[in-house]
């Protein structure tokens, strides 16, 4: 049998870093947790019912596009296992990291892959889809969808496009700016991070209080923020401390090793 073409939604706007998370653990996951569930029997649930349908004609051989939403789209994989029954759940997106359920562990019927370079981004990169290219509503509208051979074509023709620019994993896009760092931490919490060289000031503060709000309103109160600060008054820090009890404060220092040789 001729391998067939899939496209799998990443969609990080609900789970930030997910294609992350992905790419190192080599695989595309779909959500609905089994604890309600289930990949066989009755249910009342449309979207799931579709869903599951589909990965059930999933095939060992077939060929997965990663959509990024945004008009982006990561690397494809090969398939070389699928792990969606109930008893395989092994979530891709913690508890308190996926807006659309932030009380359970998400995204855990996985199809793992092997990642295809040849002909595709980088694996640090994302192509984005042409201005004059795009499809009104964005090019993937549902969880999982099998492609037909012209849209398989017409995928393969954006990921292959040299002049798509470039989008680097090492900072965290989200609706408000960059995060430097976004984890979670050993207690299960969403945990942002911030870097600030030189002085501490209310600008670098109003930046965390930020992203702090936004966090917050998405994943519930149990959001974690630490800023690391290169210089402060004791008394500038009080305040703050004060004022933001919620948000760590810990003093860092950094330094270079850096050694010239002549050439």
């Amino acid at each position: 049998m001729m391998a067939q073409h899939w496209t799998v939604i990443c969609n990080e706007s609900d789970a930030p870093a997910l294609w992350r998370t992905w790419l190192n653990e080599k695989c595309v996951a779909i959500g609905w947790p089994p604890i309600r569930h289930h990949l066989e029997g009755p249910t009342e649930n449309t979207s799931w019912d579709i869903a599951r349908a589909r990965l059930q004609e999933v095939q060992v051989g077939d060929i997965v596009f990663p959509y990024l939403m945004r008009y982006r789209f990561g690397i494809p994989g090969e398939v070389v296992k699928i792990a969606i029954a109930d008893s395989e759940w092994k979530p891709t997106a913690p508890k308190g990291t996926y807006r659309r359920n932030f009380h359970e562990a998400e995204l855990g019927r996985r199809i793992e892959l092997k990642w295809l370079e040849k002909g595709a981004p980088p694996r640090d990169k994302v192509a984005l889809v042409p201005a004059g290219m795009r499809t009104s509503g964005g090019e993937v509208k549902q969880t999982i969808e099998r492609l037909r051979p012209e849209r398989f074509a017409r995928f393969t023709e954006i990921i292959r496009n040299p002049s798509n620019p470039d989008f680097k994993l090492e900072e965290v896009t989200f609706d408000l700016g960059r995060l430097d760092i976004l984890c979670i931490d050993p207690k299960n919490r969403t945990t942002i991070i911030e870097l600030q060289l030189g002085y501490l000031d209310d600008g670098h503060i109003g930046k965390i209080c930020r992203y702090y709000g936004w966090f917050t309103l998405r994943y519930g109160p149990s959001v974690r923020a630490i800023l690391l600060f290169e210089n402060a008054s004791e008394e500038l820090l009080d305040a703050y401390r004060k004022a933001l009890p919620w948000l760590e404060m810990k003093k860092v220092s950094w330094q270079a090793d850096i050694k010239m040789e002549s050439c």
